[in-house]
Order: structure tokens, then sequence, then C-alpha cells
């Protein structure tokens, strides 16, 4: 069980590395698998709140957060909410230099 591995990861180490953000965004794939998109989202949330206090929001792995973050608002019918992730998705990508190369483009035709 995802909870309890997170209960059992905060408890000995701390959420707060990238390794907490890892297993927060896994949870939220979960999440989003059993159709629990306000859990998922929480999750994301949790684990680029992470991130930013880690120093990383203009990362890759940041990216690709706010593009899974953005399925998962489509998922729930939030278009709106989902335009604005996937804009910020683009543009930490772009901020990222992948926009630029051949696994950039393949990237916007799934955004």
């Amino acid at each position: 069980d995802y909870e309890i591995a997170r209960s059992l990861f905060e408890t000995s180490c701390g959420l707060r590395d990238e390794r907490g953000a890892e297993l927060l965004e896994s949870i939220a794939d979960m999440h989003v698998q059993l159709e629990q998109f306000d859990k998922a989202l929480t999750m994301y949330n949790s684990a680029s709140e992470i991130l930013e206090a880690c120093g990383l929001i203009g990362s890759g792995q940041v990216a690709s957060l706010l593009a899974n973050m953005g399925v998962t608002l489509a998922q729930k019918g939030d278009l709106k909410g989902a335009i604005a992730k996937f804009q910020e998705a683009r543009e930490a990508f772009r901020e990222q230099g992948v926009l630029e190369t051949e696994d950039g483009a393949s990237l916007l035709v799934n955004l």
C-alpha cells in the first residue's frame, strides 16, 4: 500500500528531498489510475512544494510533474486548469532547453 510506504518513508527519513517528491509522485500516479483525481492532485502539489523547497523549481522533474497535473486535471474535467498546467509545463521545459530537441517535439505532441 502506497500510503503505508509513504508513512514509513516520512517517519524514517522525511519527505523533504527529491526521493520524497518521487515517492509522492508515484502515489499520485496510483491515485490517477484509481480515478481518485483530488487525492492525486494533492500528492502532485506536495511533490511540487518539496521540489520548490529544494531549489529545483526549474528542473525537468518539475516540468514533468506539471504535465502530469495537467493530464489529471483534464481527466477530472477541469479543462481550464489543465490548459494552465500544460502552459506552465511547456514553459518549464522551454527553460530547460528540452523543447529544442527531438524529445521536446515529441513532448509537445503529447501535451
